[in-house]
């Protein structure tokens, strides 16, 4: 079916004005926590100096290259990296939009899966929301070539030319050289080729080649992530083999995701018997069987388009994999429902293949072509919208003390770069301190700032002869706080 172009334009539009409102918060903020990573010299260039050791085959490439790029351009205006970082998102969403909406004909299909994606509170916040980023640059830009790839792989199947097939390989590779977490995407397209195998009748030769396919992008990611430090040393199979209760910690990742997180604490709470404690497993699992259920009908609801129900059946398949692959790659540190509830970033890539269930879901029942239907639609989406919304603003506002202190801070420094002559040793707390490899590459050119990240035990290792100046800062009543030691 041939779409208006003008409609893609709407549902675009649409996308960009919602995720601004949304996620508006990151307008104001500034980084936090290791979010200054990347101003470090030895970090924020692809090609480094001599003295910093590290070579061009990193697990975060295109965080190192995003750097270089901004910091010429950008400053020491910290305001402007984050208007960049929403420009990347936007970016992506549009991507997925478009992808979507190409594989499965179906542009309000599209529209309402990257609208949950986009919104989706467990999902996205501790990506976007939290100040972390160098943890944005590397896992979220690198999606937008791994998608575009999922397109090319798909009009592979479409076409049969390999044309499309060694653009998708290429692209692939692109995407995971850039930034190894593109691997949580082998999944999506190792089940798109396996569920595109078994659903025709092919040749012995096409088998055959879509089994080297999947051997191609596994052997990409194999490949690429041999230098990289924080591949798990212990094998995937001894994994499972090993892990207690992997069956549960993987499963429960999914009703975690979808459902709402305040839903699972009011149940919790009033449990007939006695409030069920965190991190309230027991709800996750009252909702996981239904919830696979639902799943699992949903497929019979999308009608008149193979490749959309193709793409659903590999989201699907997908989902539990990467959500194994999440207590793989963090190892023990792995958060799992468990022993952790709610929001958090190993639910990133996850909430892509949510959203494409979730979206699916929602189409599902609008397309039943009465207005009841349409109505329940509608209002699932909204409320949906509304909701995760409210989260994201709420958990932002939290945040924003914490990143006026470090705006407040580096301010604070950036005031002292006046009298360069001057050899200056700033002693403060050390949470107020994260933007030290910020203010150091900026204003510490003359190398006449020096740091000490305790103040409670700064005499003991400083000599106030080494210093023209000494002062002592904190926050106090949402203000730095001066006190001059020499």
């Amino acid at each position: 079916m041939k779409v208006n172009g003008q409609i893609h334009r709407i549902y675009i539009l649409l996308i960009v004005l919602i995720s601004l409102l949304i996620w508006k918060p990151i307008f104001d903020q500034v980084p936090m926590g290791e979010g200054y990573y990347y101003f470090d010299k030895c970090q924020n260039k692809f090609i480094v100096p001599s003295d910093c050791p590290t070579t061009i085959w990193q697990y975060d490439n295109l965080a190192r290259i995003s750097f270089q790029i901004m910091i010429p351009l950008f400053k020491d205006n910290i305001h402007l990296y984050m208007f960049a970082q929403i420009g990347m998102m936007l970016l992506l969403y549009i991507t997925f939009y478009l992808v979507m909406s190409k594989v499965t004909k179906n542009p309000m299909l599209a529209f309402f899966t990257v609208l949950v994606f986009l919104t989706n509170h467990t999902g996205s916040f501790s990506m976007m929301a939290i100040g972390n980023y160098q943890r944005f640059v590397q896992r979220v830009p690198n999606l937008i070539p791994i998608l575009i790839s999922f397109y090319f792989i798909f009009k592979y199947f479409d076409t049969k030319k390999y044309s499309n097939l060694v653009k998708s390989i290429i692209l692939y590779a692109l995407g995971f050289y850039l930034a190894h977490h593109s691997i949580f995407m082998l999944p999506l397209f190792a089940a798109f080729i396996f569920l595109n195998t078994i659903s025709q009748k092919l040749s012995f030769k096409s088998v055959i080649i879509n089994i080297g396919i999947i051997i191609i992008l596994s052997g990409i990611s194999i490949v690429l992530s041999l230098t990289d430090h924080f591949v798990p040393k212990q094998g995937l199979m001894s994994f499972i083999i090993t892990t207690p209760q992997i069956i549960e910690k993987t499963m429960l990742q999914v009703p975690n995701l979808l459902v709402p997180t305040e839903i699972v604490r009011l149940i919790a709470r009033n449990w007939p018997i006695s409030p069920i404690p965190y991190p309230f497993s027991f709800v996750l699992e009252l909702f996981a069987v239904p919830l696979f259920l639902i799943l699992i009908i949903s497929l019979f609801l999308v009608k008149n388009n193979t490749n959309a129900k193709l793409i659903l059946k590999s989201a699907i398949l997908a989902l539990p994999v990467v959500c194994l692959l999440n207590l793989y790659s963090y190892g023990d540190g792995a958060p799992h429902p468990l022993r952790d509830f709610g929001e958090d970033r190993i639910y990133f890539i996850p909430s892509i293949y949510g959203s494409i269930l979730l979206g699916y879901f929602i189409n599902s029942i609008y397309v039943k072509g009465k207005i009841l239907s349409k109505f329940i639609a509608i209002a699932i989406l909204i409320t949906y919208v509304f909701y995760n919304s409210h989260l994201i603003q709420r958990d932002s506002k939290k945040l924003t003390p914490t990143s006026t202190k470090m705006e407040q801070f580096i301010e604070y420094v950036k005031a002292k770069t006046h009298n360069r002559d001057a050899k200056i040793m700033i002693v403060g707390p050390s949470h107020l301190l994260w933007p030290i490899q910020f203010v150091t590459l900026f204003y510490n050119t003359n190398n006449n700032l020096s740091f000490a990240l305790d103040s409670s035990s700064w005499g003991e290792t400083i000599s106030k002869s080494d210093y023209d100046e000494i002062k002592s800062i904190d926050y106090i009543d949402n203000k730095i706080l001066e006190k001059t030691i020499k």
